[in-house]
């Protein structure tokens, strides 16, 4: 009989943060001559990377179905030079948004743009 108030509890209080949290934080992409970084805050969030710029082989926008009949959202993604493919941004409201900002850390890490499997066709 305690367990299910507890999980009750738990379940709102994880609710609260999701929204506090979606009101709230912003995402910061900071590139310098060594490291490229995500964060997100002010609110603590998973999803932070930070890897040196000489690891990144490509950046990629792709498509993501919508949740409960709403339209696509949009992700923004890194391929780094292992193969290994890393989130930077999700839940764009359009593809614009992640091309911008791809088209922008390529031209600033000079990368040149590449297609990728699964990226959304421009």
């Amino acid at each position: 009989m305690i367990v299910f108030p507890i999980a009750h509890l738990a379940v709102g209080v994880g609710l609260t943060y999701y929204t506090l949290a979606g009101f709230f934080n912003r995402s910061q992409l900071i590139i310098d001559r060594k490291t490229f970084s995500v964060s997100h805050g002010p609110l603590p969030w998973l999803g932070s990377l930070s890897v040196p710029v000489t690891q990144i082989e490509q950046l990629y926008c792709k498509e993501k179905p919508g949740k409960d009949n709403s339209g696509p959202t949009y992700q923004l993604s890194v391929i780094l030079k292992d193969a290994r493919k890393k989130d930077l941004l999700s839940n764009l409201d359009s593809p614009e948004i992640g091309f911008y900002i791809e088209h922008q850390i390529e031209n600033w890490l000079n990368i040149p743009n590449r297609p990728v499997r699964g990226e959304i066709p421009r």
